[in-house]
């Protein structure tokens, strides 16, 4: 289990190594050491076994979760599960998807998902940079090839304690300063927040004192990673430009002309559809009966959303009986 801390010197420092499995992380996030109240989050990071895409985007999904039970608590309603994501739950995605998705190695193109579930809650100490730190420790420990490990702060401003990283929920109603922070060792990667007319120069060192925290936790998730990490896997996507070049070569001044000449749109589809088989049908390197089934496939599906004659129900459309071919 590794648990991350919340107090001074080293905020959120990695002090419990040995973890298994690599890919599964508890955080603990205290105000002293010997604190028995606690905030827990509970944090995995897997990827899947086929590649989607051809890498130049990267098929991420972070979720980010906030049970009643961690509070020690249940739903007030009927229903008394968790419901469906809350609008602060997905701010917190973004915030934690933000600084990690450009650290991923150029041409990864699995899904690959990242879960936080904040499992305790002791009322003092705010999840979200934890979920940050939280979620780059798991994938710097599992076998999803992220270049740097990333740390999240936040940033507060006390009158009589100067800048403080992160802060209590109850410093934070007397701070001039909400910024939360997230970067590697080396660089800042995103500032989020807000101050109550802060001059530059404060600002600029609030940012040095984040990046300071932030680079301790860094090192730390990069040894802990270098000792229980898994093996990396390959980011190499599949190379399609030459397959693009040729049916550029060998369709693409056709294209060109039908968009030029070809005024109404029935007609022009029409011939976009023929130049485009013929272009498929020349090039090699592709699968003939995948891209007939998966042809069929849609036209099936076209045909029973569009038949005047379906029981399947559609937004807009009566109920009757279905003719599926």
């Amino acid at each position: 289990m590794l648990e991350l801390l919340a107090h001074d010197p080293t905020p959120f420092g990695i002090f419990s190594p040995s973890i298994t499995p690599a890919d599964m992380i508890f955080c603990r996030s205290e105000n002293k050491p010997d604190a028995p109240k606690a905030a827990v989050l509970y944090t995995t990071a897997c990827c899947s076994l086929d590649a989607t895409g051809d890498g130049s985007f990267i098929p991420l999904q972070v979720n980010y979760t906030e049970r009643f039970s961690a509070a020690g608590k249940t739903s007030g309603g009927f229903i008394k599960r968790d419901g469906r994501s809350r609008e602060s739950e997905v701010l917190v995605s973004r915030l934690t998807d933000r600084p990690i998705r450009p650290m991923f190695e150029k041409g990864w193109n699995r899904e690959t998902q990242v879960l936080t579930w904040v499992l305790s809650y002791d009322g003092e100490q705010s999840p979200e940079p934890l979920a940050i730190t939280a979620a780059s420790a798991a994938l710097a420990v599992s076998d999803i090839p992220l270049k740097k490990a990333v740390a999240g702060v936040r940033v507060g401003l006390l009158p009589e304690l100067g800048f403080v990283v992160n802060p209590t929920v109850q410093q934070m109603e007397e701070s001039k300063l909400d910024m939360i922070m997230a970067g590697t060792d080396s660089a800042v990667l995103m500032i989020e927040g807000y101050c109550d007319f802060l001059t530059e120069d404060e600002m600029l060192e609030a940012v040095g004192v984040g990046s300071e925290a932030i680079g301790s936790m860094c090192h730390s998730i990069a040894a802990w990673a270098a000792e229980v990490g898994k093996p990396k896997l390959s980011a190499e996507a599949d190379n399609i430009q030459p397959i693009i070049d040729s049916i550029q070569e060998a369709v693409g001044s056709r294209f060109e002309e039908v968009y030029r000449n070809t005024h109404l749109k029935q007609e022009r589809g029409a011939q976009i559809e023929a130049i485009s088989g013929q272009g498929l049908g020349g090039v090699g390197g592709l699968e003939p009966d995948r891209l007939t089934a998966e042809k069929k496939r849609k036209e099936k599906k076209h045909n029973i959303h569009h038949s005047p004659d379906t029981n399947i129900p559609v937004a807009g459309h009566n109920t009757t009986k279905a003719h599926i071919s």
